[in-house]
């Protein structure tokens, strides 16, 4: 059975066994276990500003500001898009002709505006 052994400088020279995979913690340890997770929070933040740093538009935006959003007026339709009413003899004798026999197609039922040029 080969064993491994770790660099001096993160743990003592000993061999690797299975009884001593667990590293031994001295009772200071835990006193300084709070701090710990103090750590991530003030990494994360560093983090967060380099990454500002780098790219302005991640920073978060002003608490007291909300984002403006571009206020814009709607142009106009084109002539071509607008329809007029359906009218004409024909149309009216067919509407006439299936609202006496309570019918419906579905041109009216989905009130479209080329109802006049099937018609």
């Amino acid at each position: 059975m080969s064993t491994l052994v770790a660099p001096a400088a993160h743990f003592p020279a000993r061999p690797f066994t299975a009884s001593s995979a667990r590293p031994r913690r001295s009772p200071c340890s835990r006193a300084h276990a709070s701090d710990s997770t103090a750590a991530p929070a003030s990494a994360f933040d560093e983090l967060v500003a380099l990454a500002v740093a780098r790219d302005p538009s991640l920073a978060p935006p002003a608490k007291n500001q909300a984002p403006k959003a571009p206020f814009r007026t709607l142009p106009p339709k084109a002539p071509w898009l607008r329809q007029k009413a359906p009218q004409g003899e024909r149309y009216e004798y067919l509407a006439e002709q299936l609202s006496g026999l309570k019918l419906a197609t579905v041109c009216q039922e989905a009130q479209c505006p080329n109802i006049g040029e099937c018609w």
